[in-house]
């Protein structure tokens, strides 16, 4: 099939791999995780703020201007929350009675 690049670096319509789903919407394959995707996302719309919106002196409390996407933490975060899905249900155990014991202990 021709492919039709989609202006996108890294990504090309009709590419090899690519398919469509059960809605019969067109999947496009790509190796970007998705904290990469939610930064590129985010720091379109915070550009797009700024353009429109530049001479605006609110701009500053917009949420999306007060909070910036951090993709570190965002992948840390979600590591964690695998780790902690994860968990056996021993696992639950022991920590649970690991904190009734250090409970216990700071009532000393």
């Amino acid at each position: 099939p021709k492919s039709i690049s989609s202006g996108v670096s890294g990504m090309a319509f009709g590419q090899e791999g690519d398919g469509d789903n059960e809605n019969g919407l067109h999947i496009l394959k790509d190796r970007r995780t998705v904290e990469e995707l939610k930064d590129r996302f985010y720091s379109i719309q915070r550009a797009l703020l700024r353009i429109r919106n530049g001479r605006d002196p609110d701009l500053k409390k917009h949420p999306m201007m007060k909070h910036e996407y951090d993709m570190e933490y965002e992948s840390h975060r979600r590591l964690q929350l695998d780790l902690l899905q994860r968990r056996t249900h021993s696992q639950e155990l022991k920590i649970a009675s690991t904190v009734i014991a250090a409970r216990r202990l700071n009532k000393r």
